[in-house]
Order: structure tokens, then C-alpha cells, then sequence
């Protein structure tokens, strides 16, 4: 059973749908790490550090109440986007298991040397070929699922954080 031309262009449009979800995801991924990142260095600078330092180191001696609740939140707020952070390096490096056997999935293109990657693509009938878009679509999916699922709770858990963050900080500043 041979496929059609159009049917076969129709999947490759497909294809290249999925991949381009999956870049623009890592896109945004990446603006997101770019901002979290300098939050965080906005605010772990070195007069901020010694400040904790500070609080840290009289924590066995009376320190007021206020000291010991913004600390923790400060903890917490740091904590919170380091384990964004994680989320979101874990969301651009996204892939999945399979053991899939076609030409357009890339983890299956690298362990072949050019000969004879152009040996099977010379041999590669309509039928094979439309398999493989098919496998390849699925596997792009999947992994574009993944991409956003991750990239959503690296999101709000970065958005929390540095809500968190800002919040701590201006009420250090008020204290």
C-alpha cells in the first residue's frame, strides 16, 4: 500500500508544526531563565549576603521575631526559584524513551555515519517513509508535552518566587 504524495507532504507539515512548538518552548524557557537569573542576582549580591550573614550568626542570640520571619521567607523565596530553576533547565532538556526506527527523529539520525544514513534513505519506500513521519510527529509530540508541562510549573514557581522575593525584600527594607 503506497501513499499518496499529498499525504505524505501533509505529515511533514505536521512535523514541522511540532518542531517549531518545541523551539518556540525552549524560547521561552530560555527568557525565563534569563529573568530568573537576574532576579536572583539582583538580590544575593554581597551587601544582601552579609546582611543574612549577619542574621544568621546572631540567630543563637536574641534576635527579634521579625529578623527570624523575614529570614525564612527570604529562605524560602530563594529556595522556591533555585527549584525553578531546576524545573526549567529539566523543561529544555526534555526528551523521551522510545526505540523508534526512523530517519526524522534525531536521537535515531546520531549513532548512523553519513554513509549509512544515506544507504537506508536511498532505500526508504513511501510506506517506510510514512511510518516514519508518523513516528517521528508522535515523538515530537510528546516531547512538546512535555516541554510545556515542565515549562508551566517552572513558570509558576517562578513567578511565586520572585513575588516572594520582592515582597521579602521591601519589607526587609522597611524593618
Amino acid at each position: 500500500m503506497e501513499k499518496s504524495k499529498e499525504e505524505l507532504e501533509y505529515l511533514n507539515g505536521i512535523l514541522n508544526r511540532t518542531h517549531d512548538l518545541i523551539v518556540r518552548c525552549d524560547q521561552k524557557i530560555s527568557v525565563v531563565l534569563a529573568l530568573l537569573g537576574t532576579f536572583l542576582a539582583l538580590f544575593l549580591n554581597s551587601d544582601n549576603l552579609k546582611t543574612y550573614k549577619c542574621i544568621i550568626q546572631k540567630l543563637d542570640s536574641c534576635v527579634s521575631g521579625y529578623e527570624i520571619i523575614y529570614f525564612l521567607f527570604f529562605s524560602f523565596s530563594v529556595v522556591l526559584c533555585l527549584i525553578a530553576l531546576v524545573v526549567l533547565v529539566c523543561a529544555l532538556m526534555a526528551r523521551i524513551k522510545g526505540n523508534l526506527k526512523n530517519l526524522e527523529f534525531f536521537a535515531c539520525i546520531k549513532k548512523l555515519d553519513t554513509d549509512e544514513f544515506k544507504k537506508r534513505f536511498k532505500h526508504h519506500c513511501d510506506k517506510r517513509k510514512f511510518d516514519s513521519l508518523i513516528d517521528s510527529i508522535y515523538a515530537n509530540y510528546k516531547i512538546a508535552r512535555k516541554k510545556y508541562h515542565l515549562f508551566n510549573v517552572g513558570l509558576g514557581i517562578s513567578i511565586g518566587g520572585i513575588i516572594l522575593l520582592i515582597s521579602t525584600y521591601i519589607c526587609g527594607l522597611a524593618l
